[in-house]
């Protein structure tokens, strides 16, 4: 959904990376990056004060396209998944990847708006084929 340069040079990964940063709004549910942090305990009612918030910031400007990225949204979302999705992906070499690839769409009845989103369940893991996933995600 963002408009990157082909990276030729450093510079180009540079103007890639800003991009990143200023072309997109990105929130966290829980704003804290660590391999072993442990979301046992996040229930969907727990969570639900602050989804209604998330919610609320995403309905207040029309938005391209909402991406939830992780699988622990399919538990709190479970009951706004009206599609999902299931492929294999290719490899660089050409080989299928050994696990199936998941998205599935969300709809929201949000204070009198409807609200389209994604969920890319295994978004930004390493080894597999990233390019292949977004544009799984995007189809």
């Amino acid at each position: 959904m963002i408009d990157f340069v082909e990276e030729r040079t450093r510079e180009d990964r540079f103007t890639n990376l800003e991009k990143v940063i200023d072309d997109k709004l990105q929130l966290e549910l829980i704003p804290y990056g660590s391999d072993n942090f442990s979301t046992k305990g996040f229930t969907p009612e727990i969570l639900q004060p602050h989804i209604d918030r998330v919610l609320e910031v995403i309905g207040a400007y029309p938005r391209k396209y909402v991406l939830f990225c992780g699988r622990i949204f399919e538990e709190i979302f479970r009951q706004h998944i009206v599609d999902r999705h299931e492929i294999k992906l290719v490899k660089n070499d050409g080989t299928a990847t050994k696990n199936t690839a998941k998205f599935s769409n969300l709809r929201f009845d949000y204070r009198g708006q409807v609200i389209h989103a994604g969920l890319a369940y295994t978004f930004a893991m390493m080894g597999i084929p990233m390019s292949a996933y977004g544009r799984m995600c995007r189809e």
